[in-house]
């Protein structure tokens, strides 16, 4: 009898263990999601980018070599991140793009949104940006409204967004309305306190990318999902060949 008892206690003992390694196995394999702090830039400092955010057409995540070189990105911070964006975005023309802040760990940039042939590559002279009213700031909604009588081809706006967090669209295909609250209210630079912020290992620098095709009889229509890669597109616009040029290694 003492053997059967023992023999049992060493099974159910097992057991607990097993299960409480099955258990750390499955939390070791959960995908860490920070929690989403609202009113993190309350002072007016900066505006919430739309999360999730609206459909986009394609997404590529932008390695860190292409933004820091041969330099270990350890003790970057997310200032440093966006500097280097800004030096790659200078060097491929899109010098007019506006932030936005990511919960109280991130951020995102948006460029203007641009005429780009069937490659995916801008198209030259006046013609890729629409000129924008002196009087005001430059409204994506009132230029995807002007895409009703534009040329009919394809054009594409990029946002590039550094976060810990998944990300995935809403689902929903991207609205005028969506799409303005992307560059209308944006800053034109970070606050300071991002110097402060922490570029960790979980961050990762994505750039998603709206692609519309205009006809000239109807509003702009989203292509979803995108034409082309999201490298494809990375490249064609010279954003790579402008991080290359801008990484400090």
């Amino acid at each position: 009898m003492r053997g059967m008892i023992s023999w049992a206690l060493f099974a159910l003992i097992g057991l607990v263990l097993a299960a409480c390694g099955a258990v750390d196995e499955n939390t070791a394999t959960q995908p860490y999601e920070p929690p989403f702090e609202a009113d993190c830039f309350a002072d007016g400092t900066l505006s919430d980018f739309p999360w999730p955010p609206p459909q986009y057409s394609a997404g590529q995540t932008v390695p860190r070599a292409l933004l820091f070189g041969d330099i270990d990105p350890a003790g970057a911070s997310l200032e440093d991140v966006a500097m280097r964006l800004e030096r790659g975005l200078d060097a491929a023309g899109y010098a007019q793009r506006a932030f936005y802040g990511i919960g109280c760990d991130g951020f995102a940039v948006v460029t203007r949104l641009e005429q780009i042939d069937a490659a995916g590559t801008p198209v030259e002279g006046a013609e890729r940006f629409e000129p924008t009213d002196a009087s005001g700031p430059f409204s994506l909604t009132s230029y995807v409204a002007q895409l009703f009588y534009a040329p009919p081809g394809f054009y594409r706006q990029i946002t590039f967004v550094v976060t810990p967090r998944r990300i995935e669209g809403d689902g929903s295909r991207t609205s005028e309305a969506e799409l303005d609250a992307l560059l209308d209210a944006g800053a034109s630079t970070l606050p300071n306190t991002f110097g402060e912020s922490p570029f960790t290992p979980r961050h990762d620098v994505t750039a998603l990318i709206y692609e519309f095709r205009a006809d000239g009889n109807r509003d702009a229509e989203a292509i979803i999902p995108a034409r082309l890669q999201g490298d494809t597109h990375l490249e064609a616009s010279g954003i790579s060949a402008g991080l290359t040029t801008a990484s400090p290694g």
